[in-house]
């Protein structure tokens, strides 16, 4: 889905009915101005301003702007930035997959079937969390069947646009080196464990097929930040916090629980000799 400056300043509204107040026209079009702006890049309206823009309602009975109408804009708008501030980001996540949502196509235009689309962004999810092998070419080749006539199915501009920041991820992550681990043995001992060893610790993935079950990667990674603010004196976690922390297991997905176990092990360690208790 594309939008351009050119569509905010052309975009045109109806009056409301004559017994509804519209929104007022002045801060409605100097808010299009600041979207319009941001467009070109001379502005920072985010999708979050766009839904919580508010608007005086206009002084007379059926003048202003339609407010459906204002507000159906500004819900595409919003649709629009989130997408660009994604593809500066250059990374999805499967959250992001998960919660992204596609306009109805425009009145006698059909648009992509609906299962088939949420079928192929479950797979998407798959593959973001290590349980699924999609390919940049798998989304970009990837057709859906038009959907049946009369339900509307989802805006194609949308879904191609949303799945170009999915190819892109997926290539980025491709090209990406992974992770190093930081190993028990051979590696940091607890003695000298720092907080950018902790900040760069990777682990692998459990496969789908592989029978296992792995850790929820936002828990782990989540607690691995509170370890190293610890580690840079920003947060106060125990040796004991370390040793009773447990994260949701999920089948065929997630971070190896023996690779995360080995890496708080010696966390653990490293805490108990900071704070002068017996590491035996």
């Amino acid at each position: 889905m594309t939008l351009t400056p050119e569509d905010v300043r052309d975009v045109r509204f109806h009056r409301p009915p004559p017994d509804a107040k519209g929104y007022d026209e002045p801060p409605v079009d100097a808010f299009l101005e600041r979207i319009a702006g941001t467009l070109r890049g001379r502005d920072t309206i985010t999708a979050q301003d766009v839904l919580k823009a508010r608007f005086p309602p206009a002084v007379v009975d059926g003048n202003g702007y339609d407010r459906d109408e204002v507000e159906l804009f500004l819900d595409l708008v919003a649709t629009v930035l989130e997408q660009r501030a994604l593809a500066e980001q250059g990374r999805l996540t499967a959250a992001d997959v998960a919660e992204v949502g596609f306009q109805r196509p425009k009145p006698g235009v059909i648009g992509y079937d609906e299962r088939q689309v949420d079928a192929f962004l479950a797979r998407v999810q798959a593959t973001l969390r290590g349980a699924d092998d999609l390919t940049p070419q798998d989304v970009q080749a990837v057709e859906f069947a038009a959907a049946t006539v009369g339900l509307g199915g989802y805006d194609r501009g949308g879904v191609d646009a949303f799945l170009d920041q999915v190819a892109l991820t997926l290539q980025r992550a491709a090209a990406a080196p992974r992770p190093q681990l930081v190993p028990v043995r051979g590696g940091p001992s607890p003695a000298t464990l720092t907080a950018a060893d902790v900040h760069n610790v990777g682990f692998h993935l459990v496969g789908a097929g592989a029978g296992r079950r792995g850790y929820d990667e936002d828990e782990v990674d989540g607690f691995l930040d509170r370890i190293e603010g610890t580690l840079l004196g920003a947060d106060t976690l125990t040796p004991h916090d370390v040793r009773r922390v447990r994260f949701t297991e999920h089948p065929g997905t997630g971070y190896d629980p023996d690779e995360v176990d080995a890496f708080l092990n010696l966390v653990e360690v490293h805490l108990r000799r900071r704070y002068g208790q017996n590491t035996g």
